[in-house]
């Protein structure tokens, strides 16, 4: 003191002597610095504080990047809502968060929980729909409930009041979930053990988790209806399956009460036929001219009538047949010859005159000789059965150009009575009944649908050309050039389109 009145020392008074100046300059003095030291303190305490406030934001910044890897990852609803209800109640260090979920009749029910083992449970705890309607219209109006101090808030719902009072609740948070655009939950947090005063950092959080949570149950949501919509799209495809195979058990049982049908009245009808065939064939050998016209009429009529009984059966047994070929090269004119050769005897019968234009230089083809003959012997004995006898009969063969691609052309021609336009339509589709008509080829039977189905899988075509008498059957076969081993085609009506 004595060194600051005289002017020594750090400080320079000059006071001249006078005591009460030189005191009050002191106390002015130590006034500034308790000021100063204030300041200090209260810059270094706003720094910490700013400090924690960082490290909270950034703390609740990773907790809200873990929870939306966790929604993008999973589609566990129940799961990522209680991942979501831990990681709230551990950032926010509250006593009690659970989630206020609406089921489907308007109710809400609490689903999901975490809270303090010295705090009771709300898990389950139901709002009837009557009160949670009038929940959903105050909370509609507040975006986010914050009570700081449940004591000393007045405007509070009086059944918010009543249940945090059941569960000594004293400062309280609450935010609705929306789901485009509508309530579909209520996440709260409460702190019992005392009066909270929420930080804007801690709502802020619990919004933006809010968010994440309202995307994560629309999320949940498409799925589960994306779920139930496949669960009952496997329903009905599993109940079309059942009765598809009831189906199938009702065919079958079908198909082998028609097989025993067939099997039965071919048989029974048959049997009296051949028998009276028979008969026939005795009386005209014995008969001295009288009767004959009268016998051959009879013994036509009957083979007429195996005949239909034949093209039943053959209908029957091509439903489930399956052609097989094993192609081979072969020379046309050679393999007509030798049919020819095979049929001779009902050639010979019937008095035909035969005509064949088929050069010895034509290159060979690719065909199954087995059905190849099958179709040459249907298209020749159709001929002969439909028309009188001395019917002439013309086998032809050439060379043609279709597509880039060299066939034989193939022809059947006979002088005979014809078939009629509608019918000739007709030819190459499901086999029809033979028409007792016995002036024109109506219904020809299974064999030239069989015929068609044999020259489709040889790679060529079979049609009717208009001809001036008779008919024309124009088949063609594939110039040989590799040779092919075996192929299979189902002897049904959707093989000939394919």
């Amino acid at each position: 003191m004595n060194h600051v009145i005289h002017g020594r020392g750090i400080f320079i008074l000059r006071a001249q002597g006078n005591l009460s100046a030189a005191l009050l300059m002191l106390q002015t003095f130590i006034g500034v610095m308790a000021v100063t030291g204030l300041c200090l303190a209260s810059l270094t305490e706003e720094r910490r504080q700013f400090l924690r406030d960082i490290r909270q934001e950034q703390r609740f910044d990773r907790v809200i990047i873990d929870l939306a890897e966790s929604v993008r990852r999973s589609l566990d609803l129940s799961q990522i809502m209680q991942t979501t209800i831990r990681e709230i109640y551990t950032a926010l260090n509250a006593d009690r968060v659970y989630l206020l979920q609406r089921m489907l009749d308007g109710s809400y029910v609490v689903t999901t929980e975490c809270h303090g083992m010295q705090w009771n449970s709300c898990m389950g705890n139901t709002v009837e729909r009557e009160v949670a309607a009038k929940l959903e219209a105050w909370y509609r109006d507040r975006e986010t409930e914050v009570t700081h101090d449940l004591t000393r808030t007045h405007n509070l719902n009086p059944f918010v009041r009543a249940l945090c009072e059941k569960y000594l609740v004293k400062a309280r948070l609450a935010v609705p979930v929306m789901v485009d655009g509508d309530a579909y939950a209520l996440l709260v947090v409460h702190q019992c053990s005392r009066p909270r005063q929420w930080s804007k950092q801690e709502i802020q959080f619990l919004e933006q988790t809010v968010l994440l949570m309202g995307a994560a149950l629309h999320q949940g949501i498409l799925y589960q209806r994306e779920r139930h919509l496949v669960t009952e799209l496997e329903q009905k495809v599993q109940a079309r399956t059942e009765e598809l195979q009831r189906s199938l058990v009702a065919q079958e049982k079908l198909t082998e009460g028609q097989t025993r049908l067939r099997h039965a009245v071919s048989h029974d009808l048959r049997t009296p036929i051949v028998g009276s065939l028979l008969v026939v064939q005795q009386m005209l050998k014995r008969d001295d001219g009288h009767n004959m016209s009268v016998l051959v009429r009879l013994q036509e009529s009957g083979e007429r009538q195996l005949s239909l009984i034949q093209s039943l059966l053959e209908d029957y047994r091509a439903e489930d047949a399956t052609l097989r070929f094993r192609f081979k090269v072969i020379g046309y004119g050679a393999f007509v010859a030798q049919v020819l050769h095979t049929l001779s005897p009902i050639l010979n019968e019937y008095e035909t005159r035969l005509e064949m234009n088929i050069a010895s230089d034509l290159p060979a083809v690719q065909a199954d000789p087995v059905h190849l003959q099958r179709v040459l012997e249907n298209l020749i004995t159709n001929a002969l059965k439909h028309n009188q006898p001395g019917l002439c009969l013309s086998l032809n063969a050439a060379v043609v150009n279709e597509d880039s691609l060299d066939y034989l052309r193939c022809e059947v021609v006979d002088d005979g009575v014809g078939i009629p336009p509608d019918v000739a339509q007709q030819l190459f589709a499901r086999p029809y009944l033979r028409s007792s008509d016995g002036s024109s080829r109506t219904g020809l039977g299974l064999g030239l649908y069989l015929c068609y189905q044999i020259i489709m899988a040889h790679g060529g075509k079979l049609k009717v050309e208009p001809f001036k008498y008779g008919v024309k059957f124009v088949f063609t076969l594939p110039i040989a050039v590799l040779p092919i081993t075996e192929s299979m085609l189902p002897e049904t009506s959707s093989a000939i389109t394919e």
